[in-house]
């Protein structure tokens, strides 16, 4: 029997496919990430076979070696057939894509998949942030708008252009979500200490004197298209964070939590 047995890991989202070897205590090695082609010459499982082939040529892997592949996945996982089922989320061309089974067909290895969110609490309850505790919840808000984001905008009676300019635009919202929390709790933190001046400074004022400028410099003087116009101005609220963070850290904030005793 192997003293430490490592399987080949895959996490398949709307932007890359990220391949490494984990071992049985959780242990990530050699990773790499493949860009997944959104014009269609080529299919997300040809993506992933060049990239995983590309992988273990690179690193000398021999998939012999290996107890099996465990794959995570954006969208709805039907993880007893090993395929998508009928919402692939935002992978291009996903849904309904058979992936166990042709993993297990090239590499003769076993293969299972699983919704990404769902990896994500058994890895933190496994090896990470929960671990040790009895009950865990994860909840995975960015992944979920990403994958309702072409929904929503087919409510609206609008132009197809529209539809894809708003589905875009919640892509890049669920992406900020992880920045917007930290913003968010360093500045609640803030505003329980009193400091409510700090925080209208860094949300109004910021708003009109930073963000709002940058919006208009953008689109009148350069040639950025409008989505990545988007997501650079919401890029600008990382120094938010960044303030937030040094703020927080410096514990100027609990002075009015914990005030002077009465004498």
């Amino acid at each position: 029997m192997k003293n430490n047995r490592q399987y080949l890991g895959i996490d398949i989202g709307g932007t890359f496919i990220k391949i490494g070897v984990v071992s049985e205590n959780g242990e990530v090695a050699m990773r790499c990430e493949v860009p997944i082609v959104r014009d269609g010459s080529e299919t997300v499982m040809e993506t992933l076979f060049r990239g995983l082939d590309s992988f273990m040529r690179e690193h000398g892997l021999d998939a012999a070696d290996y107890e099996g592949i465990g794959v995570s996945s954006a969208g709805c996982i039907d993880s007893a057939s090993g395929c998508i089922a009928k919402n692939g989320g935002n992978v291009p061309g996903w849904s309904h894509t058979e992936v166990t089974g042709p993993l297990t067909e090239r590499y003769g290895l076993a293969a299972t998949i699983a919704n990404d969110g769902n990896c994500v609490a058994l890895a933190e309850a496994w090896t990470g942030a929960a671990k040790g505790s009895d009950n865990v919840v994860c909840v995975v808000l960015g992944g979920a708008v990403a994958l309702a984001a072409p929904l929503f905008p087919q409510v609206y009676n609008t132009t197809d252009e529209v539809r894809t300019l708003a589905a875009s635009f919640l892509r890049i919202a669920s992406l900020c979500m992880p920045i917007a929390a930290f913003m968010n709790s360093c500045y609640f933190t803030l505003r329980s200490g009193g400091k409510t001046v700090i925080t209208f400074l860094f949300d109004s004022v910021f708003l009109w004197c930073v963000s709002t400028p940058a919006a208009y410099v953008l689109s009148r003087y350069t040639t950025l298209p409008v989505v990545p116009l988007y997501f650079s101005v919401q890029m600008l609220d990382l120094i938010k964070c960044g303030i937030g963070f040094v703020l927080v850290k410096k514990g100027v904030w609990l002075n009015n939590i914990v005030g002077k005793e009465p004498e």
